[in-house]
């Protein structure tokens, strides 16, 4: 898929990773709970797909997107998760932020708890960055810092 048709946002890069939550799912391999399974190192071969992948995707200038749907599938994170996000980040790849929202009820949901996992990795996580258009209608990518972001008016929704 990212080859033929090189999606401007690459959306739920780990999903697959969603179906490990049970704790009865064991890795046959490492004997390893499906969640615990450190994919560098128990699955060589899959680690260095999604190696090759996140080159492609950055290569292609895609960007990743921080899906706050997995927080409310049950994941403490978005996707991805960090060790993918670290990978990316040292390959020179950009995020944006997605509520992958099915409903109304659903658009910006978990927010400000992908907020603060972006506010977590901010020593290697600069900027957020997003589709735009010029002033001529042609769009381009644009970015804020994750300070900038996180002053923004639009969280204040979220105190209590």
């Amino acid at each position: 898929m990212l080859k033929i048709v090189k999606p401007e946002v690459v959306g739920h890069f780990d999903l697959v990773r969603l179906m490990s939550l049970p704790d009865e799912d064991k890795c046959e391999l490492t004997g390893k709970l499906l969640r615990d399974v450190d994919i560098q190192q128990d699955w060589p071969d899959v680690w260095a797909l999604i190696v090759q992948n996140v080159e492609f995707i950055v290569g292609y200038g895609g960007l990743v997107e921080f899906n706050s749907a997995a927080i409310r599938k049950g994941w403490e994170t978005a996707y991805p998760k960090p060790e993918i996000v670290e990978l990316i980040l040292q390959k020179g790849g950009k995020f944006c932020l997605s509520d992958d929202s099915h409903g109304v009820k659903q658009v910006g949901l978990n927010y400000q708890k992908v907020l603060k996992y972006l506010i977590s990795i901010d020593d290697k996580l600069k900027y957020i960055h997003f589709w735009d258009l010029d002033s001529e209608g042609k769009k381009f990518i644009n970015k804020r810092t994750i300070d900038d972001l996180a002053k923004d008016e639009f969280w204040k929704q979220y105190e209590s």
